[in-house]
């Protein structure tokens, strides 16, 4: 029955959130997650659609959780969120959120947040990644003036880890790679200028 309930509860808030001009704060992304949520007819089938399409939503504690990006109208924005609101990590106007779906309107209505994106899973499917991004063109020269295969490019990567000793990140001097950045919760506090999360290898 409580599971029942606590359904019926985020459908009610999700119209609440099309029916508001709160809404107009979420991104095109969130809004047709909205949209697919909408569509769901049970609890079990919301997690599902987490679980496939990378949704951020979660079970714990016996509640539906969403993850959010949120942007403050000011860095030092002072804001008293919600009780169970956990605020993961910030950088200037910038917060991340763990939000209970029964408090996601006190997020969307306050007057000192200006935009909110839910959060989401990447997947990593460097498998088809050259193909289907035609690098393989590129470095051939297909319809360039010539071949480019990226020499001399400094090159950000956002991953899950590195293999930091692999032969393709050596070069005379030792390694290629400028600058790690470990995100990870167990790591030691070093972060890098203007964050106050991970830390920074050099």
């Amino acid at each position: 029955m409580k599971r029942i309930l606590s359904f019926l509860a985020i459908f009610f808030i999700i119209f609440n959130l099309y029916a508001a001009d709160t809404y107009n704060k979420l991104d095109a992304y969130s809004r047709k997650m909205l949209a697919s949520v909408q569509q769901t007819k049970s609890e079990s089938e919301l997690l599902l659609l987490a679980r496939n399409y990378g949704y951020p939503f979660r079970l714990e504690s016996g509640k539906v959780w969403v993850s959010l990006l949120v942007e403050m109208d000011e860095s030092n924005s002072q804001i008293n969120f919600a009780d169970e609101v956990k605020v993961v990590s910030s950088a200037g106007r910038i917060l991340s959120l763990s939000v209970p779906v029964d408090k996601l309107n006190s997020i969307l209505s306050n007057e000192k947040v200006r935009r909110v994106q839910f959060g989401r899973k990447y997947r990593i499917r460097l498998d088809s990644a050259r193909k289907s991004v035609r690098a393989d063109e590129v470095h051939n020269g297909n319809f360039l003036p010539k071949p480019y295969t990226g020499k001399g490019t400094i090159v950000g990567i956002f991953d899950t880890g590195i293999d930091f000793q692999h032969p393709d990140f050596s070069d005379a001097n030792g390694t290629r790679i400028l600058f790690l950045w470990d995100m990870s919760a167990d790591s030691a506090a070093k972060p890098p200028k203007g964050f106050d999360w991970g830390r920074e290898y050099t």
